[in-house]
């Protein structure tokens, strides 16, 4: 489990406020499937990383990415569990309103789920 963190931490590094939010994990259908896996193991990760992963999948969501995005189901699928293993991390971070309008562009069956897992935090 530890492994599995900072994993997680090594590819979502912590950056000051002038680093763009792109750094780090390039997002594609070969990296989402195994953050997924990690993620669903729920290691323990700090606050700012859980918050950096919920800043990533916004960011994805309002980039030239968004087009390959908001149709992927592996990317939902990685939201999706972000949600439901961290909800109580992103409600402590402040993320939630943030990722409720991402949610809204999702294009794939998940996206009701991942709104209504959300709006319950």
């Amino acid at each position: 489990s530890t492994a599995i963190a900072l994993l997680i931490e090594l590819l979502h590094p912590l950056t000051s406020e002038k680093q763009p939010l792109h750094r780090g994990m390039e997002w594609n259908d070969k990296t989402m499937p195994l953050v997924t896996a990690c993620l669903n193991r729920q290691p323990i990760l700090d606050n700012r990383v859980v918050a950096r992963l919920a800043d990533a999948v916004s960011h994805n969501l309002t980039t030239d990415l968004k087009q390959l995005m908001e149709k992927s189901i592996k990317f939902s699928n990685l939201f999706h569990t972000l949600v439901t293993k961290y909800g109580a991390q992103l409600r402590a971070t402040g993320k939630i309103g943030r990722l409720i309008q991402a949610a809204y562009t999702l294009k794939t069956f998940m996206s009701k789920s991942i709104t209504t897992s959300l709006k319950k935090l």
